[in-house]
């Protein structure tokens, strides 16, 4: 199972630290297509240039130790953002499911076993006031195995992935706004997913309405630590699917956030 990120962390940190060990706790639940996830990460950001606290560049490698209740998955990259705003993701990713859901597909296609897959994203973050923005693009090559002779059910995508070696297009985009005055810890907006694989010519789609509420103490220091809970209501669709009601609930902690803007 792909673990997918819904939610652009909405923390504009302004650290001005040339160099930072970051890590983030985080669970999901997805009512439709069914999923929960928990994940782990680590990174180490590293400031190539800049003092302006919204204008640098900067690289930060990184490690995603995640589970599910039927799989687990582990993840190294490496982000490079040659200015705060846009920037590249490259990661590998190795995933082995180990409990067979009880899905009349999984029946025809290969639900069981291990996958790995490399993704290169374009991630871009913008803000304007209270307002914010953020697209990403990735390209998913997953690999082939020689033991594969059906075609892979990707549970986190509800889409068949062929036998043989496959490329996945993912485009992602939110937009919302900062709450203000009564509501200043909350943030509202909404996010978008349209992936197409090639192999079969699967494609997803998503869209939801988000609302996130920060969690972190009033009284800490807001640029070394972050807490949050986001609900998000809406429809989900896939080529193996029927469109429905999708309701997803996430949680994350950071006791230490990452370098960078759209954290």
């Amino acid at each position: 199972m792909k673990i997918w990120f819904i939610f652009v962390a909405l923390n504009f940190s302004t650290k001005l630290a040339w160099s930072a060990v970051d890590t983030t706790f985080s669970t999901l639940a997805r009512s439709h297509a069914a999923a929960a996830s928990v994940a782990f990460n680590i990174g180490y950001g590293q400031k190539i240039w800049g003092e302006d606290p919204i204008l640098y560049g900067f690289v930060r490698p990184y490690i995603v130790a995640g589970a599910s209740p039927s799989s687990y998955e582990g993840r190294l990259g490496v982000e490079i953002f040659p200015v705060s705003f846009l920037g590249v993701d490259i990661k590998k990713v190795y995933n082995r499911r180990f409990s067979k859901p009880q899905l009349e597909i999984c029946d025809t296609t290969q639900c069981l076993g291990e996958a790995s897959f490399t993704d290169v994203s374009l991630q871009i973050y913008l803000g304007y006031q209270s307002y914010f923005a953020s697209v990403r693009w990735t390209r998913s090559f997953f690999d082939s195995t020689a033991d594969r002779t059906k075609p892979k059910y990707d549970l986190g995508s509800s889409v068949l992935i062929s036998p043989a070696s496959d490329t996945g297009d993912y485009f992602t985009y939110s937009f919302g706004q900062k709450g203000r005055w009564l509501l200043s810890d909350l943030n509202f907006g909404l996010y978008f997913q349209d992936n197409y694989f090639q192999g079969f010519g699967q494609r997803q789609q998503s869209g939801y309405l988000f609302v996130q509420k920060d969690l972190s103490d009033s009284t800490s220091d807001k640029e070394s630590s972050k807490k949050s809970i986001t609900g998000a209501v809406g429809v989900y669709d896939s080529s193996e699917t029927t469109p429905e009601l999708s309701l997803v609930v996430s949680f994350s902690f950071s006791p230490k956030i990452a370098i960078g803007l759209g954290r």
